[in-house]
């Protein structure tokens, strides 16, 4: 089954590849409606939901024109590598923990691949964002929702908030949305409970088998607190690095001397 997930990805990272023309010659309906659909809800500031059908062939809610969305609803994936990634390792009765959700595209995929029998934990903290995370969840019966924010600690933050168009920047830390578009925005602070993974995993009684982190500047927090995870020698890890906007607070510099700590030097 899951080479059947790897060759239908690799068909959509070729369509992917082509050049604006090919695409448009080698699907010209999908194309020249996700186009002007496009177009539209930029020139009217305005978001608006579609389903899209994955690689894997689930369907899902997504709201364009965000940018996660225009490219499942378009092409059916998202982060080629990381999706190849989750298909290779994830298998049935495993658990998975995925960190900053978003609208269920890793959610979706780690139920899919780990079956009834195992476990898919989703991190979601922005209320508009889990809204659509729970229509695209609902009928899974392995997929539990947390609408806390994974963290270092215990406690209450504040969330910036960039509206549904920007949403996947959204962040507990320093922003990497870029200034240019930051400033044309209204940003909106949220209060949001926060948890640490080491804390969830003893409530639940699971430990996860991989735990996905994109939490937009929020990575190296969310590592401290699930370091007794990473000590289990099960847990595996897949974490954002990158370095925007000259923040330090998330650092690939900051992440790779974490992860290269002794104790936790068998983190995979």
């Amino acid at each position: 089954m899951n080479e059947t997930y790897l060759q239908n990805l690799e068909e959509r990272e070729n369509f992917f590849a082509r050049t604006p023309f090919r695409k448009l010659i080698g699907s010209p309906g999908k194309m020249a409606k996700s186009l002007l659909i496009e177009r539209v809800l930029q020139a009217t500031s305005r978001t608006h939901p579609f389903t899209a059908e994955t690689f894997w062939g689930d369907q899902m809610t997504v709201l364009l024109p965000e940018a996660v969305s225009v490219s499942i609803h378009r092409y059916g994936f998202f982060e080629s590598d990381l999706s190849r990634m989750v298909v290779g390792y994830l298998k049935p009765g495993m658990v998975f923990f995925d960190v900053g959700a978003h609208f269920g595209y890793y959610t979706l995929l780690a139920s899919r691949l780990v079956g009834p029998q195992g476990q898919v934990h989703a991190f979601e903290p922005t209320p508009s964002t889990r809204s659509v995370l729970k229509r695209n969840a609902d009928d899974k019966a392995n997929v539990s929702l947390c609408a806390e924010a994974a963290w270092d600690k215990e406690g209450v933050l504040q969330l910036q908030d960039y509206g549904t168009r920007y949403l996947a920047f959204n962040t507990l830390g320093a922003s990497r949305l870029p200034n240019n578009i930051r400033r044309k925005i209204d940003v909106k602070e949220i209060s949001v409970s926060t948890v640490t993974l080491d804390n969830y995993a003893k409530t639940s009684g699971v430990v996860p088998d991989l735990v996905k982190i994109d939490a937009e500047n929020s990575e190296l927090q969310v590592l401290a607190g699930m370091k007794a995870l990473l000590e289990t020698r099960k847990t595996a890890i897949a974490v954002e690095m990158g370095d925007f906007n000259d923040s330090a607070d998330a650092s690939s510099r900051k992440l790779s001397i974490f992860l290269r700590k002794p104790a936790i030097s068998h983190t995979r």
